[in-house]
């Protein structure tokens, strides 16, 4: 079943002119977009929603991957951005991927506005601190 605030989120992002996927995942539905990252990379955001209320989940797939010796040198970088940047979590998950996220109030009125505005913020803050991430994991 695609959750209402999946489809309205999908709506916006397609009204923008955005490549944006709908897809359902067991109880879930999942609306994703790819954005460029420098060097020809990119990056996917995905917005999760579990049920008819307009609380989701915006999550990154993975911005980079660490290796078990570099644990130590990103997670200073990380803790720094985390108090830099108020709307995007930097986390680094159990595979060691970089991941953002962010998790949309239920109250929130307009979904489908609300998760347009944390896809450009997760942008603009992916692509502002890439570079940094890059170069601490290839010192």
């Amino acid at each position: 079943m695609i959750h209402q605030a999946s489809q309205q989120i999908y709506d916006t992002l397609k009204a923008k002119e955005l490549k944006a996927f709908i897809q359902e995942e067991r109880d879930a539905s999942i609306v994703s977009a790819s954005f460029p990252l420098d060097g020809g990379a990119s990056f996917q955001i995905r917005f999760l929603s579990l049920d008819e209320d307009n609380d989701v989940a915006v999550r990154t797939s993975s911005i980079l991957r660490v290796k078990e010796h570099q644990v130590k040198t990103i997670l200073p970088v990380i803790n720094r951005l985390n108090s830099q940047y108020r709307f995007a979590k930097f986390v680094l998950d159990d595979d060691l991927d970089v991941i953002v996220q962010y998790d949309l109030p239920l109250r929130g009125n307009n979904v489908g506005e609300c998760a347009l505005e944390m896809a450009v913020c997760f942008v603009k803050v992916i692509q502002k601190t890439y570079a940094d991430l890059m170069r601490t994991i290839w010192q």
